[in-house]
C-alpha cells in the first residue's frame, strides 16, 4: 500500500501537551526557587559572609596580638634594656653601641616570619632599627600625626593603615606598623613592629571578592586600617562610627547585607558590605541554568519528540486518510496495520466495518434494483393501455359514422399490434430500431381511420442502424405527441403537416430526432415538462400527456448518467423538435 502523507494534527497536539506540561513544571520550579531556594541561598551566603569576615578579622587580630606581644617582650628584654642604657649613656650615641642594638633588634625580628622590621625611637632624635626589612615607604609612619600623638602622650598605641612597599624587584607587598610607647629606665621609647601581611592580605582579597562588594578594617579605636573602596558605601578613610550607623540605617531600607566581625583578641574589627546582586548571584546562576535546561528540553521536545510521535501515529494517519477518502466518495481502501496494540485492533475493526458496509450496500443496491425493475415494469405497462385507449376512441368514432369496413380494418390492425406486443414480456427493455419503425407505421395507419390526415411522415435511418437496440416503445409516443399536440387543429379537427423522424450517430451516442412543423410548444408546457415535480392536472387532462412523460421517465431510469437524455424545443419558422440522446447499443 502506498505511503499516505497526512499532516499529523494529533502529533502536534500531543507535542504541545508535552510542552505545556514542561512549561507548567518550569513555572512550578521557578516558584519553588523563589519561595524555598532563594531564602536558603541567601542564608547560606550570609552565613559564608559571617564566617569569612570572622576568619579574616581573626588573621589580622592574631597578627596584631603577636606584634603587641613582641613589643612587650622587647620592652622587658634585659638585653634590649642594657643596650638602650649603654646607648643613652654614650655621648652622641657611638656607632658601636648603635650597631650592637640594631643587630639585637634584627635577631628579635627574625624570630617571627611575619615581622620584617623593628624600630625603637627615643623621640629625641635617636632611632634604632633592625638591619633587614627596611623600606622607603616606612618613613611615612614617622610623619603621621597619630605617631606624634603617641610621642605627645595623647595616645599610647597606634596601628598604621595598611600600605604597600617594594620587597624586591617590581613586586609590591603589604605591611602595617604596630606602634606602642614604653618607659624603659625612666626614658620613654616608641617601639614600632613592622609586619609583612602580604599572605594575609592576598587571602583576604581573594576570598572576599566572591562574597563582598566592599570591605573595611578598623582598629580598636575605630580608626581605618584598610578600605577596598569598591563602592561608595565606604568613603575614603571611613570612620567606624559613621559606617556602624549606616549599617543600622541600611538594615531597614534595603536588601543589602552588612557583616560586622571583631577579633577574638579585640585588636581590630571588620565590616563587610554585600549588595543585593552579590547575595542573589548563586540564585541567578541556578535560575539561568534551569532556564537554559528547560529551553534545551523544549527544543529537544520539538526536534526529537515530534517526529517520534508522528511516526508512532502514522497508522492513525493511515486510518484517517482512508476514512476521509470514504467521505469524499473514493475507493474503500483497507488498512493493514500489523501492530499488537489498540491501533492494530482498530484497523481490524475498521476493515470489518467496511466489509459490513459493503454487504449492506450490496443488499440495498439489489433491493433498489428490484424496486426499479418493478417501477420500470409499471412504466412500460402504461404504453399498451394508453395506445389501446386512443385506438378504442377511433373505433368509437368510426362506429358513430357506421363505417363497418373501416372498423374491421382498424380492429384487424389493432389485433396485429397486440399480437406483436405479446411476443415480449413487459420487463424486456430494448428492441431494434427497425421494429420500432414498424410499430410506429402500424400506429400511423390506425390513426388514419380516426380522422382525415394530411400528414407527410418520413423515416431517415441508415441501413446499418436498423439493428441497433433502443428502449422499446419510445418512437410511437413521440409521433403520437406530434400528431395530437403539434399538428392537430382544434377548430377543424384536421391533422395536417409534416413529421421527420431521423436516426444518426454522434460519437458513442445515438441521436433520435422527431421534428414537426406544427404550432410548437409553449414556455409553460416546456417548463412543466422539465420540472422534477410535475404539476397536478385535472381529471379531464389526465392521460393526455402520458406518452411523452412515460418516455422521459424510462430514459432517465435507463441512462441516469446522461444529464439531457431527452430535450424538446421549438424550431423555425414553426414547429417543435424532440431530441433523444442515448448510448450506442448494438
Amino acid at each position: 500500500m502506498n505511503k499516505i502523507q497526512v499532516k499529523s494534527v494529533l502529533a502536534k497536539k500531543i507535542t504541545f501537551r508535552f510542552l505545556f506540561v514542561e512549561l507548567a513544571l518550569f513555572l512550578l520550579v521557578i516558584i519553588l526557587l523563589f519561595t524555598l531556594l532563594l531564602p536558603a541561598l541567601i542564608r547560606s551566603t550570609t552565613n559564608k559572609c559571617n564566617y569569612i569576615s570572622t576568619t579574616i578579622v581573626n588573621l589580622f587580630d592574631n597578627q596584631l596580638h603577636t606584634m603587641s606581644n613582641m613589643a612587650y617582650i622587647l620592652a622587658g628584654s634585659t638585653d634590649v634594656v642594657a643596650a638602650l642604657n649603654q646607648a643613652s649613656l654614650a655621648s652622641g650615641i657611638p656607632e658601636k653601641e648603635t650597631a650592637q642594638l640594631n643587630i639585637l633588634l634584627n635577631d628579635f625580628a627574625s624570630i617571627n616570619n611575619s615581622c620584617r622590621r623593628i624600630v625603637i625611637d627615643d623621640m629625641g632624635g635617636a632611632v634604632f632599627s633592625s638591619i633587614t626589612g627596611k623600606s622607603e615607604a616606612d618613613s611615612a609612619i614617622f610623619s603621621a600625626s597619630s605617631y606624634w600623638d603617641i610621642a605627645n602622650g595623647t595616645k599610647s598605641t597606634w596601628i598604621s593603615p595598611i600600605y604597600t612597599y617594594a620587597k624586591g624587584g617590581d613586586s609590591l607587598s603589604y605591611s602595617f606598623a604596630y606602634c606602642k610607647k614604653f618607659v624603659i629606665s625612666d626614658v620613654p621609647y616608641i617601639i614600632s613592629i613592622y609586619a609583612d601581611i602580604t599572605d594575609i592580605f592576598t587571602y583576604m582579597s581573594d576570598i572576599s571578592a566572591s562574597f563582598f562588594d566592599d570591605i573595611a578594617l578598623f582598629d580598636i579605636y575605630g580608626n581605618s586600617l584598610y578600605s577596598s573602596q569598591n563602592t561608595d558605601v565606604f568613603a575614603s578613610n571611613p570612620e567606624f562610627g559613621d559606617i556602624y550607623g549606616r549599617i543600622h540605617a541600611a538594615d531597614s531600607s534595603s536588601y543589602d547585607y552588612f557583616t560586622l566581625a571583631s577579633g577574638k583578641n579585640h585588636n581590630c574589627s571588620l565590616i563587610g558590605y554585600t549588595s543585593q546582586a552579590t547575595l542573589y548571584a548563586d540564585f541567578w546562576s541556578y535560575f539561568f541554568a534551569i532556564l537554559l535546561s528547560f529551553i534545551l528540553i523544549f527544543l529537544a521536545t520539538i526536534i526529537i519528540l515530534l517526529p517520534i510521535i508522528s511516526r508512532s501515529l502514522a497508522p492513525i494517519q493511515q486510518l484517517y486518510a482512508a476514512m476521509k477518502g470514504i467521505t469524499q466518495g473514493k475507493n474503500k481502501a483497507r488498512v493493514h496495520i500489523e501492530t499488537q496494540d489498540e491501533i492494530g485492533k482498530l484497523s481490524t475493526i475498521y476493515n470489518s466495518m467496511l466489509d459490513t458496509i459493503d454487504l449492506h450496500t450490496a443488499a440495498l443496491l439489489e433491493k433498489e434494483r428490484e424496486e426499479n425493475r418493478l417501477r420500470f415494469s409499471l412504466v412500460v405497462s402504461q404504453i399498451d393501455p394508453h395506445f389501446i385507449l386512443n385506438t378504442m376512441n377511433i373505433i368509437t368514432s368510426l362506429a358513430r359514422q357506421n363505417k363497418v369496413d373501416d372498423i374491421i380494418g382498424l380492429n384487424t390492425a389493432l389485433i396485429k399490434l397486440l399480437q406483436d406486443r405479446l411476443r415480449i414480456t413487459p420487463t424486456e427493455v430494448f428492441d431494434s430500431i427497425g421494429h420500432e419503425i414498424s410499430v410506429t407505421r402500424e400506429y400511423i395507419s390506425i390513426t388514419q381511420y380516426r380522422t382525415q390526415m394530411d400528414v407527410a411522415i418520413s423515416f431517415l435511418c441508415p441501413e446499418e442502424l436498423l439493428k441497433f437496440q433502443v428502449p422499446k416503445n419510445i418512437l410511437q409516443p413521440l409521433v403520437e405527441n406530434s400528431l395530437l399536440h403539434g399538428l392537430y387543429d382544434v377548430k377543424t379537427g384536421q391533422i395536417s403537416g409534416r413529421i421527420d423522424i431521423a436516426f444518426s450517430l454522434d460519437g458513442d451516442y445515438l441521436l433520435i430526432t422527431v421534428t414537426d412543423d406544427g404550432k410548437g410548444i409553449s414556455e409553460e408546457a416546456a417548463s412543466a415538462f422539465y420540472a422534477k415535480d410535475e404539476p397536478p392536472v385535472s381529471a379531464s387532462e389526465r392521460g393526455q400527456h402520458i406518452g411523452l412523460r412515460n418516455v422521459r421517465d424510462r430514459l432517465h431510469y435507463l441512462y441516469p448518467e446522461i444529464d439531457t437524455v431527452l430535450a424538446i424545443h421549438n424550431v423555425a419558422p414553426h414547429g417543435a423538435q424532440v431530441v433523444i440522446r442515448i448510448k450506442v447499443q448494438e
